[in-house]
């Protein structure tokens, strides 16, 4: 279920029903892939009280869901980073909510600030920091190993688990967590229907917070000032015309 944006374009919105038919697979896959990873988060949870980490994107939604299926109290924790948000994010998460009532929280993180037009993005680690304190520090989360190449070495060092983090679609591909979201009707941010008409891969966008140095190369700049431009660091002065 695609989120609707007005930032969406007439042409995104044709496009997307031809770029989500790639990702269906057959049910009795996606539902083993599914059964896979809630073992996982079962067992993980069975060691001692956890949280699972959401920021709406694509892979958070799928774990949400995956851990609902195995205990409906494990919380949902979003950390917040006030305007520097992805703006969609909201809409994702009250659609999840509304169909899949869970445990759920938000924690605040240190207010967003701005160096030179990029996020200083250290206020999210202290918004961790602050969620641990309230919901302990063993999380669930939905990194994969296919999004980065440090992320690759983790998983070959640590697995899927460890005493306090827990990664269920670890080794998942991006492909699998689309055709999940598509096989269970989930939310989808509209951020991955934001192609510029098809042009773009799905795959390589991302929703993150506006302005923020991670992921600014191969085209994200571009990306957010034609879909996210009339968000900060946009919309701040340039340096030479602070005071």
């Amino acid at each position: 279920m695609l989120i609707d944006s007005p930032r969406l374009t007439d042409a995104d919105r044709a496009a997307w029903p031809v770029l989500a038919m790639r990702y269906r697979q057959p049910r009795w896959l996606v539902e083993q892939r599914a059964r896979e990873a809630r073992n996982r988060i079962l067992r993980f949870a069975a060691e001692g009280s956890c949280h699972v980490g959401v920021s709406w994107g694509k892979d958070s939604v799928v774990v949400a869901h995956l851990a609902r299926a195995v205990d409906a109290d494990i919380p949902l924790v979003w950390v917040r980073l006030g305007e520097a948000d992805n703006p969609d994010c909201a809409a994702v998460r009250t659609a999840y909510l509304c169909e899949w009532p869970s445990n759920y929280a938000e924690v605040e993180a240190p207010p967003a600030t701005y160096v030179d037009g990029s996020l200083v993005t250290g206020a999210r680690r202290g918004g961790y920091a602050l969620a641990e304190e309230q919901f302990g520090d063993r999380r669930i989360t939905g990194i994969r190993a296919q999004e980065s190449s440090t992320r690759a070495m983790s998983a070959a060092v640590h697995g899927v688990a460890t005493d306090r983090s827990c990664r269920p679609i670890l080794h998942w591909t991006t492909a699998e967590v689309f055709a999940h979201l598509l096989h269970y009707d989930l939310p989808i941010h509209p951020a991955y229907a934001m192609t510029m008409g098809g042009q773009l891969d799905m795959e390589r966008l991302r929703v993150a917070s506006i302005g923020g140095l991670r992921g600014r190369g191969a085209g994200r700049r571009e990306w957010e000032l034609t879909y996210y431009g009339d968000r900060p660091p946009y919309t701040l002065p340039a340096p030479s015309e602070r005071a």
